[in-house]
């Protein structure tokens, strides 16, 4: 089975969207990759997580028939591809389950729910764009962040860096070397390994 085209992740909550700063901000510290594309999708505190998919099947419907969103840097997907990475999204939860029962009422005033999600598609086909998510990854797992699966495709966790004896972590072990480190004392290791490595350790 060929992997999706496209990996879609929630980067920010935004909880009442009607706030304008609140919203910008969101926007602002979300981590951008290449290519990649932003969608603010609208949360009911009754939705489940079929309700967001068939919310965010909608709108990107509605993107793609204005020709919008057939495109993600380079990459040309379909409405196929579309469809296969909003089928994955949340697929760690189960399609009943309550998205966000924290989220604030619809605002029959506005016509909108206030409470959006900022969800982030990215091109994970694209070798530019899976560099970035590379290294972003390995940037987490080296501050000691936790794994999370809607961060990124599981296949990522078996990547490999090359992690030195006195902690310092790089892509790869020609990396160490060009900055003056021995390469002999380290080891290649998976992304995986080093999420676990770098967690902390129970009292």
């Amino acid at each position: 089975m060929q992997d999706p085209k496209i990996f879609l992740r929630s980067v920010a909550r935004i909880h009442d969207a009607r706030n304008d700063a609140e919203a910008l901000s969101a926007r602002n510290s979300a981590p951008h990759l290449f290519g990649d594309l932003f969608v603010s999708v609208p949360v009911d505190p009754a939705d489940t997580v079929a309700n967001l998919r068939e919310t965010l099947s909608t709108m990107m419907e509605v993107r793609m028939e204005h020709g919008d969103a057939d495109f993600l840097g380079s990459l040309a997907v379909s409405r196929n591809d579309w469809k296969a990475a909003i089928d994955a999204f949340l697929s760690n939860r189960p399609a009943g389950s309550l998205v966000d029962p924290e989220a604030l009422s619809y605002d029959a005033e506005e016509g909108r729910c206030p409470t959006n999600w900022l969800i982030q598609a990215v091109p994970v086909s694209a070798d530019d764009t899976a560099l970035d998510l590379y290294m972003e990854l390995l940037s987490r797992a080296e501050n000691g962040e936790g794994w999370n699966p809607d961060l990124a495709p599981a296949s990522y966790l078996d990547d490999t860096c090359f992690v030195m004896s006195d902690g310092a972590v790089f892509s790869r072990e020609e990396a160490a070397s060009e900055s003056g480190k021995d390469s002999d004392d380290g080891e290649v290791m998976t992304l995986k390994a080093l999420f676990e490595a770098r967690q902390p350790k129970a009292a």
